[in-house]
């Protein structure tokens, strides 16, 4: 098995080696890549970032959104976070087998009471410590996950809670919420190289495991790295694929429904008692638009 670590700490870089990567037929592979991230909110293929997180506080405080190309749930990263993505020819998929190797591996770090959920993700104890999701092409096979070694948990409850009294009726796959913990809670001082070093030497079999450099700007003259690059930094990608919706949200003057399609504002109506009123001004606006913009909007009527 080839392990690579990737340098690169943008999202959508890493995003994009994992597509260059399971686009290929992996005939080479399997591959086992490593990443950390900078701050970043990733949700599932066919989820509603709305719904799943407070997306103009991540956009205030710097933190990327990113819809990735796997099913599963949200998930919060940041460089306390290890990211592992196994790339493998389509006829040698086996999630039992892979994860296994990450079970292995948080087991010899002494993490307490590893064990694997039906759905694939890995906890200690009763609180969830990785997640994990896949895609399957006729050809190749993507597992990958992130592990909380050390990250900010605190900052990922704010992130990954929408705003208080916002509601959405759509057909987006929801996330089920769950309590987490961070292996650093349990083994102070461990860090995300130790775990992927654990993780390696698993994964080959012993235990001076090789693993290869991708640098920080190395794949940016590579077109198809290029392309995938910008496919997951584009708004068409990230929002505007969300399946059409209805936004429900409070405000002084009463509640507000806002009818969502592709990402922007289709229809905003007010409901204030007895009193239904046609917000025009809204129609077009992208809903990435601060929510205190939007209600300034609204109060202006």
């Amino acid at each position: 098995m080839r392990i690579f670590w990737s340098e690169y700490r943008e999202p959508a870089a890493n995003a994009a080696l994992e597509e260059q990567l399971y686009r290929s037929d992996a005939s080479s592979g399997p591959y086992l890549l490593f990443y950390l991230n900078d701050h970043a909110v990733l949700f599932g293929r066919n989820q509603n970032p709305w719904g799943e997180c407070h997306v103009s506080w991540c956009q205030r405080e710097g933190i990327t959104l990113l819809r990735r190309i796997s099913g599963g749930g949200t998930v919060y990263h940041d460089a306390g976070n290890l990211n592992y993505a196994f790339i493998l020819p389509r006829a040698e998929y086996a999630p039992e087998r892979y994860l296994g190797i990450v079970v292995a591996a948080l087991r010899q770090a002494e993490l307490p009471e590893v064990s694997q959920s039906p759905q694939f993700s890995l906890w200690c104890g009763r609180r969830k410590v990785a997640g994990t999701a896949f895609a399957l092409n006729s050809r190749t096979a993507l597992l990958h996950g992130c592990i909380l070694v050390h990250s900010d948990l605190e900052r990922l409850r704010t992130a990954l809670r929408p705003p208080p009294g916002w509601e959405y009726q759509g057909s987006g796959v929801a996330s089920v919420r769950a309590p987490v913990t961070a292996m650093a809670e349990h083994l102070p001082g461990i860090t995300t190289a130790d775990v992927a070093r654990l993780i390696a030497e698993h994964a080959q079999g012993g235990s001076n495991a090789v693993m290869e450099t991708i640098p920080d700007g190395s794949r940016d003259l590579d077109g198809d790295f290029l392309t995938f690059r910008e496919k997951f930094r584009s708004d068409a990608w990230t929002y505007e694929r969300t399946s059409d919706f209805i936004l429900k949200i409070p405000c002084p003057r009463g509640l507000l429904h806002l009818g969502i399609a592709q990402g922007r504002i289709r229809r905003a109506v007010l409901h204030s008692g007895n009193k239904i009123t046609d917000l025009p001004i809204l129609q077009g606006c992208p809903l990435t638009i601060p929510e205190d913009q939007l209600l300034a909007l609204v109060k202006a009527q």
